[in-house]
């Protein structure tokens, strides 16, 4: 059976929703002593170990075509707000604030050659008081493909965006990580999806659902 299912933990009422074209097989992976060993989320890690898989009960969601399978759990995912997903919901506040405590933290312990490097790397601006010409203003606008200008398609799913921004808010990610899969320097988004920029203007494309 392929298509979508739910771990729900018997004893905490925590949940998990996964994808598989084999969706027994898969339950039966979960049962192995490496399970705990291999998921990315801590708390399913943790209570996957101290309960064992004996503690939760699999429900399938939904039958789907595999060519499907990304899109439909991003949707559950997104439906239900499972505990044990990491990928695919919104970042609370409050770890948006320790991620930016600690990445501020990491900033300021950095030597200052180092940050000198990284700044250099990251074309974050011109030194102050340099000039910079309309070619490379140019360049740096079509790197960063101008949000206004291109719209973005999710090819599996033919979904279009008004622009990054929209299309990283909708999928939960950040419009690098949307820049970096149009321009290539990542093979896929968390959820299995590839991006590409769509030459438009915004009369043609009103945003999301778009196809």
């Amino acid at each position: 059976m392929t298509g979508i299912y739910m771990l729900t933990n018997v004893k905490t009422g925590n949940r998990y929703v996964g994808k598989s074209i084999n969706i027994k097989r898969r339950y039966m992976e979960h049962k192995t002593p490496r399970a705990s060993l291999t998921t990315k989320s801590p708390l399913f890690k943790r209570e996957l170990a101290e309960y064992g898989i004996g503690a939760y009960e699999l429900t399938v969601l939904e039958e789907c075509d595999a060519s499907k399978l990304n899109e439909r759990e991003l949707h559950w995912i997104h439906e239900l707000q499972p505990e044990y997903n990491t990928i695919g919901k919104a970042i609370p506040d409050e770890q948006r604030r320790r991620t930016s405590v600690s990445v501020r933290q990491y900033w300021d312990e950095l030597p200052g050659e180092k940050k000198q490097q990284i700044i250099k790397h990251q074309l974050i601006g011109p030194a102050k008081g340099h000039t910079v010409s309309e070619s490379t203003r140019k360049k740096l606008h079509d790197a960063f493909i101008g949000t206004g200008k291109y719209a973005v398609r999710i090819v599996e799913t033919g979904q279009v965006f008004e622009n990054a921004n929209a299309c990283a808010q909708a999928l939960h990610c950040t419009k690098c990580t949307i820049y970096n899969q149009i321009k290539g320097k990542t093979k896929a988004l968390h959820n299995g999806y590839h991006l590409e920029r769509v030459e438009t203007n915004r009369d043609e494309c009103n945003g999301v659902g778009r196809r």
